[in-house]
């Protein structure tokens, strides 16, 4: 089956005119609050890229991709906003599965 650029922009166009009558288009309630513009502020003021963070038994752990500090650094906290504390690397040898090359 051949589609020709005509049947396509037709396509195109009927699928943008319905658009905004999707329910997801309709999903933001008028009264509620404009969502925070406030970025957050930096908190492990380190090497430490791409962080994950969560909270176990009420202390605060992050882990991050590789950096100076190892293949999955990691650090704790009491709180969520600090002071963190970087305790050094999660995995510091390669995993078997690797095959000790240190593919993470």
């Amino acid at each position: 089956m051949r589609i020709t650029t005509g049947a396509l922009l037709g396509a195109v166009a009927v699928f943008a005119a319905l658009l905004p009558l999707s329910p997801a288009a309709n999903a933001q309630d008028a009264d509620a609050p404009a969502p925070s513009s406030v970025a957050p502020g930096l908190v492990i003021d380190d090497d430490f890229p791409d962080p994950d963070v969560f909270t176990e038994n009420g202390a605060h752990w992050a882990y991050s991709t590789g950096s100076r500090h190892g293949r999955v650094p990691y650090a704790t906290a009491a709180g969520p906003d600090g002071p963190w504390t970087i305790q050094g690397d999660a995995m510091p040898e390669p995993p078997a599965w690797t095959g000790g090359s240190g593919g993470l």
